[in-house]
């Protein structure tokens, strides 16, 4: 289950580091963090199988009328410029 807490905005994605530039951002201690700390909550909590940690960033660029739709272990931007404002409109879950 993914929840909105933002509308939908190809700006806010497009603002995102590239992979390169993400994954040279992360040290060491940042990764050590992320397998000990973080997952022994994950684990104490037994949401290991629930959630998961991602490092965000983007491949390209989305124009304003393109959101980034996941098919299968691919995301593609998709020109759906009726369903981008439809999500513009999502809010996140009580």
């Amino acid at each position: 289950m993914t929840t909105a807490v933002l509308p939908y905005s190809a700006q806010h994605y497009n603002s995102l580091p590239s992979i390169a530039d993400a994954g040279r951002s992360l040290k060491p201690a940042d990764i050590a963090l992320l397998t000990t700390t973080i997952g022994q909550v994950f684990v104490k909590h037994k949401v290991q199988k629930l959630f998961g940690i991602i490092l965000l960033h983007n491949h390209f660029s989305l124009d304003e009328n393109e959101i980034l739709v996941n098919i299968g272990p691919v995301a593609v931007p998709w020109k759906t410029p009726s369903l981008a404002e439809q999500l513009r409109d999502v809010k996140g879950c009580a």
